[in-house]
C-alpha cells in the first residue's frame, strides 16, 4: 500500500505543502530515492494486446501489495475485461506499424491503466493508496531515461496543487483553498494549451542531454466530472530517442 515513505517522495517530488508556493525544478527523477529495497509489485504476462490496425503488443499486467485491505495482491485489468468475464483480451485504439511495435511493450499499473513502454525498460515503482492516488517510475536499464505518471485520483488538495504549475485558473482555487502551488518562476516549461482541460509541455533539464516532454489533464466537478482529478505523465529521453516520447504519450492520451 502508500506508505508514509512513498508519501514523503511523492509529494516531494511538486514541493507540496499546504498554503505555500514552491519553485518548479526540471531536475531527473531520483530513481534511487523511487526504488524499494526490494520489489513491492509484481508482473504477470497477459495475451498480447491487439492495435486497432491489428498490430500486436506485449503485454503485462502490474500487481502490488493490496491498498484496500492488507491481503494478497492487487491488479487491474478491467480495461482488458472481455464483455465484464474474466477473460483478458486487451484491445487498444492506437496505431503503431508492426515495425514500431517491435521496440515496445504495454503495461498496465493500478490506478493508472495502460502505458507504453520502451520494450527493455523496468518498473521501478508503481503504488496506489486506499484513496487511488496512483504514482509509477519506469526506467532504461541504464537508469538514465524514465517515464513517471501521477493521478490523483479523487484527492482534491493533491489534484489542485499539482495542476497549478500548468493551469492558471486552478492555481488560484488551489491557492484560495489553501492548498497551495508550484510556479514556473524560472520559466523552465514550454506549454502548449490543447483544450480547457489538457495541456502539453516540455522542458530541458539544466546540464543534461535528455529532454522532457508531457501531458497534464485537470478536471473537476464544473467539467461534469464526479471527481476532481489530476494526471500528468513525462518522459525524459536521450536525444536520439526522441520520436518515442511521440508514440508513448499519443497512446496514454488515446487511452485515457
Amino acid at each position: 500500500m502508500l506508505n508514509s515513505k512513498f508519501l514523503i517522495i511523492l509529494l516531494g517530488l511538486s514541493g507540496f505543502a499546504y498554503g505555500d508556493i514552491a519553485i518548479f525544478k526540471a531536475t531527473f527523477p531520483d530513481l534511487k530515492t523511487n526504488q524499494a529495497p526490494y520489489p513491492q509489485h509484481q508482473l504477470e504476462k497477459l495475451p498480447a494486446a491487439t492495435l486497432s490496425n491489428n498490430v500486436t503488443v506485449d503485454t503485462y499486467i502490474a500487481a502490488i501489495p493490496n491498498p484496500f485491505n492488507d491481503t494478497g495482491f492487487y491488479k487491474d485489468d478491467a480495461v482488458c475485461k472481455i464483455n465484464n468475464t474474466q477473460q483478458v483480451k486487451c484491445q487498444f485504439r492506437y496505431k503503431i506499424s508492426a515495425t514500431q511495435a517491435k521496440n515496445f511493450k504495454i503495461i498496465l499499473l493500478p490506478g493508472i491503466g495502460p502505458v507504453l513502454v520502451p520494450l527493455s525498460w523496468q518498473v521501478i515503482s508503481t503504488d496506489m493508496g486506499p484513496s487511488g492516488v496512483a504514482y509509477a517510475v519506469l526506467a532504461s536499464r541504464k537508469k538514465d531515461e524514465a517515464i513517471t505518471i501521477y493521478n490523483s485520483s479523487a484527492c482534491v488538495g493533491c489534484a489542485m496543487h499539482s495542476a497549478s504549475l500548468y493551469f492558471p485558473n486552478v492555481k488560484k482555487l488551489s491557492l484560495d483553498n489553501e492548498f497551495g502551488a508550484i510556479e514556473d518562476k524560472n520559466h523552465l516549461l514550454k506549454i502548449v494549451k490543447a483544450n480547457k482541460n489538457k495541456v502539453y509541455f516540455s522542458y530541458q533539464i539544466p546540464n543534461y542531454p535528455n529532454k522532457t516532454h508531457g501531458i497534464a489533464y485537470y478536471a473537476d466537478e464544473s467539467d461534469g466530472n464526479d471527481v476532481t482529478n489530476f494526471q500528468e505523465i513525462k518522459v525524459t529521453l536521450k536525444p536520439e530517442h526522441q520520436t518515442w516520447a511521440r508514440d508513448i504519450l499519443n497512446f496514454y492520451q488515446a487511452t485515457h
